[in-house]
Formats: C-alpha cells, sequence, structure tokens
C-alpha cells in the first residue's frame, strides 16, 4: 500500500466576541491499497492434454492456471461457455456435471474431465 498525508485548514466559529474565527489545521493519513490494477496472467504450461477413451483426468495448475495478484484463487471464477464436445467437467468426487468452477478448485486438483464418446460415433461406417 501506499502511504500519504497532507494537511487540511478549516475554521470553526465561537460565540466568544474575541475569537470568532480560528484557523485549526489537521494533519490526514492516507492509505492507498491497489485493487484490480493489474490485468489476470495467464500461466498455464500446458493448455491442453491427450486423454485416452473414457479416461477421467484431473485438470491442475500445469492445465489451467490465471493469477491476478488482487484477486485470491477462491475468488477467481472460470464459467464453461461452450461444453466439451466429447466429455464434461466435474468438481471432486461429486458426478454432477459443472460449468463454473475456480482457480482454488484448479490449484487443490478438484477439476476433472471425463472423455465420453458420443453415441453417434460408435456405429459410423
Amino acid at each position: 500500500p501506499l502511504s500519504s498525508s497532507f494537511p487540511a485548514l478549516g475554521t470553526a466559529s465561537h460565540r466568544h466576541p474575541a475569537v470568532d474565527n480560528v484557523a485549526v489545521t489537521e494533519m490526514f493519513n492516507i492509505t492507498v491499497t491497489p485493487v484490480n490494477d493489474h490485468p489476470p496472467l495467464i500461466r498455464s504450461r500446458a493448455p491442453s492434454m491427450k486423454v485416452v477413451v473414457g479416461e477421467r483426468v484431473v485438470l491442475g495448475p500445469d492445465n489451467l492456471q490465471v493469477e491476478d495478484h488482487d484477486t485470491p484463487p477462491e475468488e477467481l471464477h472460470y464459467l464453461v461457455i461452450s461444453k466439451p464436445n466429447n466429455g464434461y467437467l466435474t468438481l471432486g468426487e461429486r458426478p454432477e456435471i459443472v460449468t463454473s468452477f475456480t482457480q482454488y478448485d484448479v490449484n487443490h486438483g478438484r477439476l476433472h474431465f471425463t472423455q465420453q464418446v458420443k453415441q453417434t460415433n460408435l456405429n459410423s461406417y
């Protein structure tokens, strides 16, 4: 945080006729905390992976990592805007498909991708 101070001059009126206006100087300390000053940074080292048919894999920070110096991982939210073509995402051991998760989930190995073969591809000749 950045700190600064500045003097402020104020006047006060009193009912005593000898002291009508009194000048008072006060010192105020101001602390400026930067918030959302920097854009998020993509730090993924391996943004893609090969998955065996039917396999369930963990998507970790090597695959998906964004850093924001102003935001902790539990507050960095991802929203899936287009479902994967051949699989789905889950969190932890829960079987429910998810469409949102956090960087905290990714960092702690909670995000999984399960590859799923589409039925329409099984009987193609």
